[in-house]
């Protein structure tokens, strides 16, 4: 099945060495069904979730910011993230969308949060910088208190750390996505900070 590129205004975590069915489990989403990567991708941005079989070893995970799916500037993420370390192990997480202009990632592994930081543009802050910076970035020289992050150095971390979700167009990628529908109640999602 050929794969569908995203990234861009949306939040995604990429989960190591587990299929789509376990991450689901562990993010406790039992209502799913299974969805072409083009569909599937379509109804992630209006608020649906979707899980990729995995990409070169990570299954990912994306929808729209929000209660489903947290991403790094939400209050409690990291004591969410920790817990799906501990179930899923090696997980990444990713949000960017540009016209809050919120540039975010984390990293954890077997239950420990080695790393979160979050930049929101509207109010021109850091407003999470957890954890010594990553190889990854230093490498490509972001995630400093003196530098601002843009979306594609989201998207190029993505992919040093573990798949860049914009350069996934046309790769066979074996097995079915699952989806789980926008049932729940529409989100109140606001950026806000990381509770230590």
């Amino acid at each position: 099945m050929n794969a569908v590129s995203f990234g861009y205004k949306a939040t995604w975590l990429a989960v190591r060495d587990r299929p789509a069915d376990v991450v689901a489990d562990a993010l406790r989403m039992p209502e799913r069904g299974t969805v072409g990567w083009q569909d599937g991708v379509e109804a992630a941005y209006q608020g649906s979730v979707l899980l990729t079989p995995p990409v070169d070893g990570w299954t990912l995970v994306l929808s729209r910011p929000g209660p489903i799916l947290p991403d790094p500037s939400a209050d409690g993420f990291g004591e969410w993230f920790a817990k799906v370390s501990v179930e899923l192990g090696t997980v990444r997480s990713f949000v960017t969308h540009r016209v809050v202009e919120i540039h975010g990632w984390a990293r954890a592994d077997q239950g420990r949060v080695e790393r979160v930081y979050c930049y929101l543009g509207e109010s021109g802050e850091v407003t999470t910088d957890v954890g010594p910076r990553t190889d990854e970035e230093l490498e490509l020289g972001i995630g400093d208190r003196d530098g601002i992050p843009t979306e594609e150095d989201v998207i190029r971390l993505a992919g040093l750390c573990s798949v860049n979700p914009a350069e996934l167009d046309g790769r066979d990628v074996p097995g079915d996505c699952l989806l789980v529908p926008a049932s729940r109640p529409k989100s109140r999602w606001r950026p806000g900070r990381l509770r230590r």
